[in-house]
């Protein structure tokens, strides 16, 4: 039997139609001859277009996910007592904690720059890892009434850090550069016992 096919590309089904006269050598007549193609090249298609769109929405959600990660929560600091209340305030600075020295800042205009520093300043609940051989700097604010407030902050980058005050569980993230507090006061460095670190002790 001979089949002469044309391949005719529709949305529907496809027909394959050739008829042929002829007389075989057996005697026996060509007939025609009908081929049905199938849908698999649409079908095909349909497959690859659904899978397209779940990778699409797979996309746009994990980009979803990123943005939520990265929009973390931020909180202002407000201390608990005005500058007027501050009768003096200790700085600490170290590495090792055995290592430790600190500062005692007595004059009125540095306790109000100190003061300004943590107050409102911005702090965001984001998680980082402290750097290596990470320094901490440390406050101890004494307060007229008798009492006292800390603050202790350790570097995770270059300027900037973490930090946990007396009223605070958790630490949370700054962009300051709280560090370089220690350098802008000339007051005399002494050694400080392990004991007397803020919120270490």
């Amino acid at each position: 039997m001979f089949i002469i096919s044309k391949k005719i590309e529709q949305h529907n089904l496809i027909f394959f139609f050739r008829k042929h006269k002829s007389i075989l050598p057996s005697g026996l007549l060509v007939r025609p001859c009908v081929i049905i193609s199938s849908k698999k090249p649409y079908r095909n298609i349909c497959e690859v277009s659904a899978a397209m769109k779940k990778l699409t929405a797979l996309v746009f959600s994990l980009i979803l996910c990123i943005l939520l990660i990265g929009c973390s929560k931020t909180v202002s600091l407000q201390l608990p007592f005005e500058a007027s209340e501050i009768a003096s305030v200790e700085i600490f600075h170290f590495i090792d904690p055995t290592d430790a020295e600190k500062k005692v800042i007595t004059r009125q205009d540095d306790i109000n720059d100190v003061f300004s520093v943590f107050q409102g300043l911005s702090l965001k609940e984001q998680k980082a890892e402290p750097a290596a051989g990470a320094a901490c700097t440390g406050f101890r604010f004494f307060l007229s009434d008798g009492t006292t407030y800390e603050i202790l902050y350790w570097s995770v980058a270059v300027k900037s850090g973490r930090i946990c005050t007396s009223e605070t569980e958790e630490s949370l993230f700054t962009s300051a550069d709280i560090e370089a507090n220690w350098n802008q006061y000339d007051y005399e460095a002494v050694p400080a016992a392990e004991s007397e670190l803020p919120l270490l002790s």
